[in-house]
């Protein structure tokens, strides 16, 4: 489980997962896109998400992400780039790792097909361990007993 907030590490795990999956040279945008940007390209940003409290420490972190791909400006055939980058694109963003190491599968991933490209939309459910400080603990108590004696010697 996780133990930090941290939707940052999601962006860059996804991030990390098409690079794996495309190469080095694989352009990705996370914080924005430029004017004059290169295509092919990605974009990824979380687009909405939540935080549910379920019982004592533990939390659920829900994150929409939308990743954007943008084909070649000037390729032949847009529509088979997008679809064979859809058939890649599936398989591989289902399991990420996140930031600590734990392993994040999408429980919910649809996509779009626009004139400038391929909008794939995925979920993901993060389980969050909090911990917190408690405070100083209590000192070591010591009890003194006595029993009070009544008139008649009971």
């Amino acid at each position: 489980m996780a133990g930090d907030v941290n939707t940052w590490s999601l962006t860059a795990g996804l991030a990390r997962k098409l690079t794996e999956e495309f190469g080095a040279d694989a352009v990705i945008y996370a914080d924005s896109i430029p004017q004059d940007f290169r295509t092919p390209s990605f974009y990824v940003r979380q687009i909405s998400g939540g935080f549910t409290a379920l019982r004592g420490r533990r939390y659920r972190l829900d994150a929409v992400v939308m990743l954007t791909y943008f084909p070649e400006e000037h390729a032949n055939d847009r529509q088979k780039d997008i679809l064979g980058m859809l058939s890649r694109l599936y398989p591989a963003l289902e399991y990420i790792t996140g930031a600590d190491g734990m392993p994040l599968r999408a429980d919910g991933m649809s996509h779009e097909i626009t004139e400038d490209g391929l909008h794939l939309t995925l979920s993901y459910r993060i389980p969050v361990f909090r911990t917190y400080d408690r405070g100083a603990k209590m000192m070591v108590l010591h009890q003194i007993q006595h029993v009070k004696e009544t008139e008649n010697g009971e």
